[in-house]
């Protein structure tokens, strides 16, 4: 839902897609069905030497948002690119209702952190080096935590809970993206 960048240069490289994205109709059932798949490529990746990379989408070096969209559509469920996006597509839960595959959020002034959690307390993410591992890892959702786990649980958000698959419904038109490049 939000304009991407590419050098003027680059342009002659690009190929009309054969079919048209439209995403993919998904229920909440089919979501659950899938959610195990979701949780083993993260600690799949997880086991693969990786490093936090900003921006990261293709493993093994990920950021944090990167890490969710790449394990959801490994199972066939889309997500939106970054971490406030993926806050405001999911439903929100409480901690209380939180479900192994739920999402968690972080941040202070807004939404800049996401987490897969894994059920009993304990989530996977990729973080940083200011903050965190540098790379995917697992911590423990609570105060009772190492420090890294601590820092993060004092800037938590909420929660939420993928209730579909991600359609992105507005593209522009080819006059439109002509009209871009002028």
């Amino acid at each position: 839902g939000y304009l991407a960048w590419i050098p003027r240069e680059k342009l002659t490289s690009l190929e009309p897609a054969k079919t048209p994205y439209s995403g993919i109709s998904l229920s909440r059932e089919q979501i659950v069905s899938r959610l195990d798949g979701v949780i083993d490529f993260t600690q799949a990746a997880l086991k693969i030497p990786n490093h936090y990379l900003w921006g990261g989408t293709l493993g093994p070096n990920y950021d944090c948002s990167g890490l969710m969209q790449r394990a959801f559509s490994a199972s066939g469920i889309w997500l939106p690119r970054d971490s406030y996006q993926q806050e405001a597509f999911t439903q929100s839960v409480t901690q209380e209702e939180l479900l192994r595959g739920d999402l968690i959020f972080f941040g202070q002034e807004k939404v800049n952190h996401v987490a897969l959690y894994l059920g009993e307390g304990w989530y996977i993410h990729s973080s940083g080096r200011e903050m965190g591992r540098n790379g995917i890892g697992i911590d423990q959702l609570s105060l009772e935590g190492d420090t890294i786990s601590l820092a993060y649980y004092q800037k938590l958000w909420g929660f939420g809970r993928v209730m579909a698959s991600y359609r992105q419904e507005i593209f522009p038109s080819p006059i439109q993206a002509d009209n871009l490049l002028s």
